[in-house]
């Protein structure tokens, strides 16, 4: 025998996870970027994509820092530094952020970004 349960939103599910319930903390447009993911998927009681497994495995927050020499390689730690030192970081950042979301998302799958984070799925 096999039952089937059907939520409208991924969030839904999140609602009744250990973990996954914090994917609920996020503002409202990261929630409906993460309920688009998985829209149409079929949600296994554990593993997989599972809220649970997606909030412990898959989901990361990223600094600016990270995101921009590591995970894009838009800029090296000097030249970050640099900027920061002359207090013109904030406007590259600025400048840069379509690009930085551009390049982060030919890697990962892109939640948002709020408050210096960047917030994806790996």
């Amino acid at each position: 025998m096999s039952v089937t349960v059907v939520y409208d939103f991924y969030s839904e599910v999140c609602e009744n996870t250990m973990y996954g319930q914090h994917f609920l903390e996020l503002p409202e447009e990261m929630i409906d970027r993460l309920d688009d993911y998985f829209d149409g998927l079929e949600i296994p009681t554990a593993g997989g994509i599972h809220p649970n497994n997606v909030y412990v495995n898959s989901y990361t927050i990223e600094n600016d820092r990270e995101v921009a020499t590591f995970w894009t390689k838009l800029i090296d730690e000097d030249d970050y530094d640099r900027l920061e030192a002359q207090g013109q970081l904030e406007s590259w950042l600025d400048y840069h952020r379509n690009e930085i979301e551009e390049r982060l998302s030919d890697r990962v799958y892109v939640l948002g970004y709020v408050s210096g984070e960047w917030h994806f799925l790996q």
